[in-house]
């Protein structure tokens, strides 16, 4: 873990970052004490997998709400894309 200043941080924000999206953590310091550590976020997050299966649950809802909207006369898939291509 590397430690620099509050100034330093600043000054080389971006190169900080892609250092910690590395994998590095690093301290921040201000008059020589700790005050924030960067370390990479986790795609493995729970809150965002609440959300995706909440996006994912709502995407299946709405195929299924769909499906029982479309009406399909007797005819089958086949028929519908030769009736298509006509």
């Amino acid at each position: 873990m590397d430690v620099i200043t509050e100034r330093d941080a600043a000054e080389n924000m971006q190169a900080l970052i892609k250092r910690v999206e590395h994998g590095e953590e690093v301290t921040i310091t201000r008059d020589g004490k700790p005050v924030a550590k960067i370390i990479r976020v986790e795609n493995d997050d729970p809150l965002l997998d609440v959300e995706r299966r909440a996006r994912q649950k709502a995407a299946v809802e709405g195929i299924r709400n769909l499906g029982a909207q479309v009406r399909l006369d007797g005819l089958s898939i086949r028929q519908l894309i030769e009736e298509g291509r006509r």
